[in-house]
């Protein structure tokens, strides 16, 4: 406060004096509740329910019909993927079935997997060959063998353009 004045610098800055937080509320007069009015209230509060919650994250699950019968499985890789990576390993031989798991042979053991991340695999099986018969020899053979034909090819015809003109192609790509 000033002493000449009697004014103190909140009333000079803001024109009135500051206001204490009990000085907010005036003194208003408390009246007695009603009992009677409490118990319905209280009463009313105990048979209130929360509302059911809503589940958005739960999706459907599609399985195959040919998952109940087939004898090897494709398995859903969950891992993050690179580029031009399969989704799906396998396939592999299913050993056994339960309601919500196949028991599968991956690399000489045995593994248990969810149905969710199966898809049924269709192999085709040819009765006239058989992996014991195939002998990597006679693979080899026929590789070079195409080998040896697209290289004789490419010697005996020049490429030519669509205008007709001949390419030559550098001497380290012959």
């Amino acid at each position: 406060m000033y002493r000449d004045s009697g004014v103190s610098a909140a009333e000079f800055t803001y024109g009135k004096t500051i206001r204490l937080p009990g000085d907010f509320y005036e003194n208003a007069k408390i009246t007695s509740v009603d009992s009677e009015y409490l118990q319905k209230l209280r009463d009313s509060i105990k048979h209130l329910k929360p509302r059911p919650t809503s589940h958005g994250n739960s999706r459907s699950i599609f399985l195959p019909s040919e998952l109940s019968s087939c004898k090897s499985v494709f398995v859903r890789n969950d891992l993050l993927r690179k580029s031009l990576q399969p989704p799906y390993d396998g396939p592999y031989e299913v050993i056994s079935r339960r309601d919500k798991t196949f028991v599968i042979r991956i690399g000489g053991r045995e593994s248990t997997i969810s149905i969710d991340r199966l898809k049924p695999a269709y192999l085709i099986n040819n009765e006239n060959e058989s992996s014991d018969s195939f002998n990597l020899s006679d693979s080899s053979n026929v590789y070079s063998n195409l080998d040896n034909e697209a290289t004789s090819s490419k010697v005996l015809q020049p490429r030519t353009t669509r205008s007709g003109r001949v390419i030559k192609t550098p001497v380290r790509f012959a």
